[in-house]
């Protein structure tokens, strides 16, 4: 047999093998005789070699790659060696040293998801399949789930030979009367595995793997706790979503408020009453602790979650346990997309317009196009869900691709909150909060209720400069100023993460006249602390809730009302339901109306309206205070006078008219290297052949390079080059050629070059 291998190495197509017990003579293909690799007898395996198992596809494998042993994954097998020899030269194909695995870890459909993505994405097809599988499994880690130790009483027990004065063996051995136990439900119990080791010698109990008795979930009574009621608008959209059978993509555009997890669950309950899997992917790692739990009030089926802040153990086994099919419902992150699914139902992508499901660095892709594929392969639907439909999403509805569902009204009795802008050019303010925003604080906190002030800026001071000659402190490795942490009393680049000390003098004029300017979180709470001394005060950024369990602990005491004023970052602006909140206030929103960046409109007027939905969700109406110098903007205006769809629907006409995505395609070329010249003088090399390339591609366009919105971070120089295209396939075509005639380009060591698909920034 001859095996189609991904292995983890950057090259862009799959490397051939021989499996273990045949041997043949045909050569290997041209491409990968471009790597300089000799394919000859590989040398003894270091490990035992394992049979071959039945089905090769999706298995694990240890194959050499010129002098060394490196791990890749079986896409593809087949009989006959069908690969031409163009060089004239025989060679022998080298064999597979060991197969890891006894059964695939990955399934068709997700091969033919990983395949097409590394075509799609152009990027090279081994680390595309490695950065799909669980931490755990990118070595020769077995994928096997732990037993569970459990025991039962012996087929030939006699009760009469437990001691009389053993009160603890007599209470284990009653406790196994009914059914088999885990070791861990004795020590629950106070009986120690002493006490079962004991029976166990005198042949009383036995040590069964309990896993191998548990029965499957779906032929267990499923009970479901209906916690809600819904109203007519979600109704609909339920019986919308479950009449139509197969592929199909909704999106559900529903103000915040409006119930669309309740939707959402009503949907899985009746996909999982037929035996099928539900597969949720949330935006935040800080949004699953708080949708596992409502899940699992609803359902008495298991469920599990995948996330990269999970311990590696306990991710592997819920891959293993999903895609067996001993899980109902998976709750993951955006790397949770590539887990397979046994009994595939649906797919449900909540808050589809969050920049959190795009991943950008390594393999870049966007987990949310990767799960409509993925849909599609599976032939199930999948439900996109959100309050601000990214642009993309809603080109699609324009087009006919989507299925769009609205849900224009809260659920229950609560109102939409009121946006009312604040002009700071009339205000007098104190570290950035103004007098207005301080008042109605006031007036919030004296009927009781909560308030959620928003910066999204971490930390005291973005800069810290010098207030006689105007030196500004900035980070040794990056075009990036320093960032003043009054807590941890240093200066941080949120760059390169790198810490300096608080300067006490200007290195330039030895002044010690050193002052700090604009406004973060930190100062933020100081300020608030000031005017409100008698309240509780909590913070929530990434410096605040970096231990386990305390971003948990703070949302339950947010929720339990231990705190009247709440602080955080674009963090606490999605997913979350704070019932007593009837004031938010944003700190700074000016910033984004002037940024180079297309985008930037879009993801303001989304974080408005998401952090908008925080207010006013119970019973209480809320308002939103916006603190700006241009409050009579036109993109503010559209957004507090009609709403976010329509100006959702002004950017598509914006959009279109300049010829921008989602209306076309995009792509980049992003360069980095340490030396600068090194650096320009590659991309302008890149951006002639680029040049020549171009000429049979006659609606794609050229951008020579030029610097990244910052261009040197963590000592390295960033260049890019973009690429449009009126047409997808026209696009897909080029990055074809460029790949195929890669070799006809220089490599410098020292240079990192990758092209980003789609990019969330084209800066």
């Amino acid at each position: 047999m001859y095996l189609q291998v991904a292995v983890n190495i950057h090259i862009y197509q799959p490397l051939e093998y021989a499996t273990p017990d045949e041997i043949t003579d045909d050569h290997n293909s041209a491409d990968n005789n471009t790597l300089g690799l000799i394919f000859s007898d590989p040398p003894p395996s270091s490990g035992t070699p394992k049979q071959c198992p039945k089905n090769m596809t999706g298995c694990r494998v240890l194959v050499p790659v010129g002098s060394r042993e490196v791990l890749g994954v079986v896409i593809s097998e087949h009989r006959k060696n069908d690969i031409s020899d163009n060089q004239n030269c025989q060679r022998t194909i080298k064999k597979v040293l060991r197969f890891i695995d006894d059964v695939p870890v990955f399934d068709h459909n997700i091969l033919s998801l990983l395949l097409w993505a590394a075509s799609y994405y152009h990027y090279p097809v081994g680390e595309v399949f490695f950065s799909a599988l669980p931490p755990l499994l990118k070595n020769d880690y077995p994928a096997t789930l732990p037993k569970i130790e459990g025991w039962e009483k012996s087929d030939a027990a006699n009760p009469e030979k437990i001691p009389c004065r053993s009160s603890k063996g007599r209470d284990a051995w009653n406790c196994l009367r009914n059914k088999p136990l885990a070791t861990a439900d004795f020590k629950n119990m106070g009986i120690p595995v002493t006490v079962l080791k004991g029976l166990e010698k005198k042949g009383l109990i036995k040590r069964i793997n309990l896993r191998d008795r548990q029965k499957p979930w779906y032929q267990e009574e499923i009970t479901v706790n209906h916690e809600f009621i819904m109203n007519g608008e979600q109704n609909r959209a339920v019986s919308e979503i479950c009449a139509k059978n197969g592929f199909n993509v909704f999106l559900i555009n529903g103000v915040t408020g409006s119930g669309k997890t309740e939707v959402y669950l009503n949907v899985i309950e009746k996909v999982i009453s037929k035996g099928l899997q539900a597969m949720v992917l949330v935006p935040e790692i800080n949004l699953t602790p708080q949708t596992v739990k409502r899940f699992y009030r609803r359902f008495s089926v298991p469920i599990v979650c995948i996330n990269s802040a999970m311990p590696a153990k306990e991710r592997l086994n819920s891959f293993l346990l999903f895609s067996g099919g001993n899980a109902a419902i998976l709750i993951g992150t955006r790397s949770a997309v590539f887990t397979p699914m046994r009994f595939p139902g649906i797919i449900i992508i909540d808050e589809e317009h969050d920049g959190s499901f795009r991943q950008e660095d390594g393999f870049r892709y966007h987990a949310r196009d990767l799960a409509t594929v993925r849909a599609r392969m599976e032939n199930i639907p999948i439900i996109l869900g959100s309050a601000t439909p990214s642009l993309e999403s809603l080109y699609n509805v324009r087009i006919g691709k989507y299925h769009e569902i609205n849900l224009l009204s809260r659920a229950g009795n609560a109102q939409p909150a009121k946006i009312i802008p604040i002009n700071m050019c009339r205000e007098g303010q104190f570290h950035g909060i103004s007098d207005s925003m301080l008042i109605a604080i006031r007036a919030e906190l004296a009927q009781d209720n909560q308030v959620l002030i928003m910066l999204n800026r971490r930390g005291y001071a973005p800069k810290i400069i010098c207030h006689d000659c105007g030196y500004v402190f900035l980070c040794g490795n990056c075009d990036s100023g320093l960032c003043y942490h009054q807590d941890r009393h240093i200066l941080l680049c949120h760059h390169c993460e790198t810490r300096y000390p608080v300067p006490t003098e200007c290195p330039v004029c030895k002044s010690r006249n050193l002052t700090v300017t604009g406004n973060g979180t930190e100062q933020l709470e100081s300020c608030l602390k000031e005017h409100f001394p008698d309240e509780s005060i909590v913070r929530i950024d990434r410096d605040s809730v970096n231990r386990k369990g305390v971003l948990e602990r703070y949302l339950q005491e947010i929720n339990d009302k231990k705190h009247h004023i709440i602080i955080g970052t674009q963090m606490l602006a999605k997913g979350h339901d704070f019932p007593e909140v009837t004031l938010v206030g944003i700190i700074n929103v000016d910033s984004s109306l002037v940024s180079e960046d297309f985008r930037s409109r879009e993801k303001l007027a989304q974080l408005i309206i998401q952090v908008s939905g925080r207010a006013g969700r119970g019973t209480k109406k809320g308002k939103v205070l916006l603190q700006t110098y241009w409050p009579n903007h036109p993109l503010l205006e559209l957004l507090i006078n009609k709403g976010y769809n329509a100006f959702a629907k002004e950017e598509l006409s914006c959009r279109e008219k300049l010829r921008l995505p989602p209306i076309t395609s995009h792509a980049v070329i992003r360069g980095n290297s340490p030396s600068h010249k090194s650096l320009s003088d590659l991309m302008d090399e890149i951006y002639f052949f680029l040049l020549e390339i171009c000429t049979v591609f006659p609606h794609t366009k050229i951008h020579p390079p030029m610097a990244a919105s910052m261009e040197r971070i963590g000592n390295r120089y960033h260049l890019n080059i973009v690429i449009e295209s009126e047409t997808r396939i026209e696009l897909q075509k080029f990055l074809t050629t460029l790949i195929n005639h890669k070799n006809e380009i220089r490599h410098l060591n020292n240079c990192r070059i990758v092209i980003d698909v789609d990019p969330s920034t084209t800066l």
